[in-house]
């Protein structure tokens, strides 16, 4: 494969850094929905550290392996499906933590928590 060619298929530049930006801001919002969860939470069970360790570890792996194929091969799908899935794990774990916050400080009351 020429050099060409395998520049052609590279994700380069603000691209490439979007796909890491988001990949690592993905890992960082997981940790603080789950933060925010534990503490402002209802009283119920504690979820085994295990558990919260093995969601960070999952969303973390995700994304850089997502990020990595993606910038590397952008045309595969594989790194764009992983990298979307740890946004989106990322992004369940925020909204869990708000929805949590709402029922457990306002009542329900803030707004979006019915949807």
């Amino acid at each position: 494969m020429s050099r060409a060619r395998v520049v052609e298929t590279r994700l380069t530049g603000w691209r490439a850094g979007l796909v890491w930006l988001a990949a690592g801001s993905s890992i960082a919002v997981m940790i603080v929905g789950l933060v925010v969860n534990s503490v402002v939470g209802p009283p119920q069970p504690e979820e085994p550290v295990l558990v919260v360790a093995a969601l960070v570890l999952l969303v973390s792996s995700l994304g850089t392996v997502g990020a990595l194929i993606t910038t590397r091969q952008r045309r595969n799908p594989i790194g764009w499906i992983l990298w979307l899935s740890a946004f989106l794990l990322g992004f369940g774990a925020v909204v869990r933590a708000y929805v949590t916050a709402s029922i457990a400080t306002a009542g329900g009351d803030l707004p979006g928590t019915a949807w």
